[in-house]
């Protein structure tokens, strides 16, 4: 199949790394999350007082998370850039490898698209609460319980990711290449520590979603039906809330459908 490629000039004369279809429709898609994101952000900034509510809390968090990984992907290799656009050649060996580790690796892309994945994980459980323990929603949970939900998810992406630093390295015997992957001769190893990702970055968190918006639409049926004979006020406080759920969910949704796929092929190259 001939792939459609688009070279851009430097400007001095020589044609930089080309553009694939991919990349340009790549780029789409990114300059539109980051267009959404940007308009959630700056409704909150126009009505903070949505921010005392520990699910507007959450949804703040998840699409400042977006837009950092929307910019990431877009100043990162490999994704809308090419391999090695940066060259950072005649750099000292420090910069070089903060270079490879950082950028080069892809670090800051997957440690924030982890972030928001579990950070969706925190919302799912923030509306399981609010369905299935109401009253303890009500009147115990906090801000400032989201606040360490939303930072123990910003470490818990990060954390995931720094194996990705350590596998790869800076290139000084060979003037063509820059950054290269180290790779492990221990095939098992290599196996086992895939695997481990694998479920820590992707299996475990998809399966608390998935599980926890279960239980809850389960409640919330429960619920209409046991409220039909209720009063109209009580129906309409459910309806609220099984509305405002729908939407967590379909968001949790479109950006699992959106991170799996570079997932399973990132972790799958690494076998």
């Amino acid at each position: 199949m001939e792939e459609n490629i688009t070279r851009v000039s430097n400007g001095s004369g020589s044609l930089c790394n080309p553009l694939t279809t991919g990349a340009i429709l790549f780029s789409t898609q990114v300059s539109f999350s980051l267009m959404a994101n940007f308009l959630v952000v700056f409704l909150f900034a126009c009505r903070r007082h949505l921010l005392c509510n520990p699910h507007n809390r959450c949804i703040l968090s998840l699409s400042i998370t977006d837009i950092l990984t929307s910019i990431s992907v877009f100043t990162s290799p490999n994704f809308v850039l090419g391999e090695n656009v940066y060259h950072p050649k005649g750099h000292n060996y420090l910069t070089r490898e903060l270079y490879c580790r950082i950028l080069w690796s892809n670090f800051l892309p997957f440690a924030l698209g982890v972030t928001s994945l579990y950070t969706s994980v925190v919302l799912s459980f923030e509306r399981w609460l609010a369905v299935r323990r109401s009253i303890f929603y009500k009147r115990r949970f906090k801000i400032r319980h989201m606040n360490v939900l939303i930072m123990a998810s910003w470490i818990t992406g990060f954390a995931a990711e720094v194996l990705v630093t350590i596998f790869v390295e800076g290139v000084y015997d060979k003037p063509t290449e820059i950054c290269r992957p180290i790779l492990v001769q221990n095939k098992i190893s290599t196996i086992c520590l895939s695997t481990g990702l694998f479920l820590f970055v992707i299996v475990i968190p998809l399966a608390l979603i998935i599980l926890a918006y279960i239980d809850v639409f389960l409640g919330i049926k429960t619920s209409l039906r046991f409220a039909a004979s209720a009063r109209a006020e009580n129906m309409n406080n459910i309806k609220r809330l099984k509305k405002v759920t729908k939407v967590a969910a379909i968001t949790t949704f479109v950006l699992a459908v959106c991170w799996l796929p570079s997932s399973v092929l990132f972790y799958y190259s690494l076998l």
